[in-house]
């Protein structure tokens, strides 16, 4: 009579074993970008929040704000604070927002980068804004 074991050899174990860390080791360097581009990307709609704020105040009274509180600008809360927002200049006609990295992101995405954002009131429509910051950064969040 025939044995009818049924199973895996211990070769077929292995080349599976194999194959999923060949996978693995292809999948977890992307995940870990991925999360870092994350992050940096933070600072987008923040900075466009405070640009929208900056324009409603100056429609209530004729000027730009440099203290954040003023144009009721709420700092992103819970978890871990990446970024400090903050407003470096202002003026009648222009202002400037800034997100400055707080925490590493990556070996090249470094704290201390910074990101901002410039609008100048006086310029031709379409080129009011200006958007700059460190290119590390800049590149990673894919900031145009």
């Amino acid at each position: 009579m025939k044995s009818l074991k049924k199973g895996f050899t211990l070769v077929e174990l292995m080349v599976v074993i194999v194959i999923i860390g060949i996978l693995a080791a292809l999948a977890i360097p992307r995940f870990l970008n991925s999360s870092a581009k994350a992050k940096a990307a933070e600072f987008k709609p923040v900075l466009k929040q405070m640009t929208t704020l900056e324009e409603a105040y100056r429609q209530e009274r004729d000027v730009y704000s440099a203290v954040a509180a003023d144009i009721g600008f709420d700092p992103p809360s819970g978890g871990t604070a990446r970024f400090n927002y903050t407003i470096p200049a202002a003026a009648a006609n222009t202002y400037t927002v800034q997100a400055t990295l707080l925490v590493p992101l990556t070996d090249a995405v470094v704290a201390g980068q910074t990101a901002t954002w410039a609008h100048d009131a006086t310029a031709a429509i379409g080129a009011q804004d200006t958007k700059a910051g460190t290119a590390a950064l800049v590149a990673l969040a894919n900031w145009q």
